[in-house]
C-alpha cells in the first residue's frame, strides 16, 4: 500500500515539474564571410507525450541561399523530447541580414523567438594586405618566328580599342543630352533618416532593427560620398583602413562615424539596449555628419568646381 502511494506521489511531481514547451532558434556565426555556411536552427523541447510540427520557414529567409535542410529525428533526454530542424545556408552578397522570428501556437498559448541579425563581410578580410592586392600580369616573351603574327593581332587590337573609345565617346554625349537629375548623397541620406524616425521603431519594440538601419544610412552616405567602401567592411575593418584611405574627412567627423557604428553594433549583437535618449543622439550626430560635409560640398561649388 506504500509502494503504491510512493508511485503516484512521484508520478504526480514528474507531472507537475514537467515541461510543457520550449520554443527558441540559433544560429552558429553572427558574423560571415560569403564563403561561409551558415546554420539555422530552430528547436522544440517538450513532454514526450507531445507532439507538435516546427513551422516551415523556407520561403521567409531572405538574403540566403538555403543550400540544405532537414529534421533531425527527436531525441529523449531526462523526460524531455527534443526536436532540432536545421537550414544550411549561403551568401552571395556582403551586408547586414535578418533570419526570421519563429512563432507557433500550442494550448491555446503563443510562443515566439526573436530576430537573429546576421553579417555578411567579404573574404578578403584586409584588403591593405599586401597578398590580397592584384598582381601584375607577368610580360609575353615574344617568339621571333611569330613576330609578324603578333603585329598583325596589335593591328586589329588597336583598330578594336579606337572603336570601342569611339564608341564610348558617342554614348557619353547622348547621356549627356539627356541626363535626369540625380539626387546627392546627403539628400537621400536626409531623407532616410526622416523616414527612420517615422517608422518609431523603438515605440514598436523594434530596436534592433532601429540600429540596423542607421548604422546602414551612415555606411551608405559615406562610401557615395567619399568612395570609400563602408558597406563591404566590419566596424573593425572600417577603423583599420580608412586612415590609408587618406580621405578628405576631419578628425571630428571620424569620431562621430566611429561612434555610431561602435554603439550601433552594441545592440546589434548583443542583448544590450541603449536608453531611447542615447539612442536618438546617435541620429543627431548622423546628422552633423552629413550637414558638415555637405558644407565642404557647397564650398567647393562656390569655388567654381563641379562635384
Amino acid at each position: 500500500m506504500l509502494k503504491a502511494i510512493l508511485v503516484t506521489i512521484f508520478l504526480l511531481l514528474g507531472q507537475a515539474f514537467a515541461i510543457d514547451l520550449e520554443l527558441s532558434s540559433s544560429a552558429d556565426k553572427a558574423v560571415m564571410t560569403t564563403g561561409d555556411m551558415l546554420k539555422f536552427s530552430i528547436t522544440i523541447k517538450s513532454d514526450p507525450t507531445v507532439s507538435i510540427t516546427i513551422p516551415e520557414l523556407g520561403d521567409k529567409i531572405e538574403g540566403f541561399r538555403v543550400v540544405d535542410f532537414g529534421t533531425v529525428d527527436p531525441k529523449v533526454v531526462d523526460g524531455v523530447k527534443s526536436v532540432v530542424r536545421y537550414y544550411n545556408l549561403q551568401a552571395d552578397l556582403v551586408g547586414s541580414y535578418i533570419l526570421p522570428a519563429v512563432s507557433l501556437s500550442h494550448n491555446g498559448k503563443e510562443y515566439k523567438t526573436s530576430e537573429i541579425f546576421v553579417e555578411v563581410k567579404s573574404v578578403l578580410r584586409d584588403v591593405g594586405k599586401e597578398e590580397n592586392k592584384l598582381k601584375d600580369i607577368k610580360g609575353i616573351i615574344p617568339n621571333p618566328s611569330k613576330i609578324g603574327l603578333m603585329i598583325v593581332i596589335g593591328f586589329i587590337l588597336l583598330v578594336l580599342i579606337i572603336s570601342g573609345l569611339g564608341f564610348m565617346w558617342w554614348r557619353q554625349l547622348k547621356r549627356r543630352k539627356s541626363t535626369d537629375t540625380v539626387e546627392s548623397p546627403d539628400v537621400i541620406a536626409t531623407k532616410e533618416l526622416l523616414a527612420l524616425e517615422a517608422e518609431r521603431l523603438f515605440e514598436s519594440g523594434n530596436v534592433k532593427r532601429y540600429h540596423f538601419r542607421l548604422s546602414e544610412i551612415v555606411r551608405v552616405y559615406i562610401e557615395g560620398r567619399f568612395g570609400f567602401r563602408a558597406t563591404d567592411m566590419t566596424t573593425e575593418e572600417i577603423k583599420k583602413n580608412i586612415s590609408r584611405a587618406k580621405l578628405d574627412i576631419g578628425s571630428d567627423i571620424i569620431t562621430s562615424f566611429f561612434e555610431i557604428l561602435d554603439k550601433t553594433d552594441i545592440v546589434k549583437f548583443t542583448d544590450i539596449i541603449l536608453p531611447k535618449t542615447e539612442s536618438e543622439s546617435l541620429i543627431i550626430k548622423a546628422r552633423a555628419i552629413i550637414n558638415n560635409t555637405r558644407q565642404i560640398l557647397a564650398d567647393n561649388e562656390s569655388d567654381g568646381s563641379v562635384v
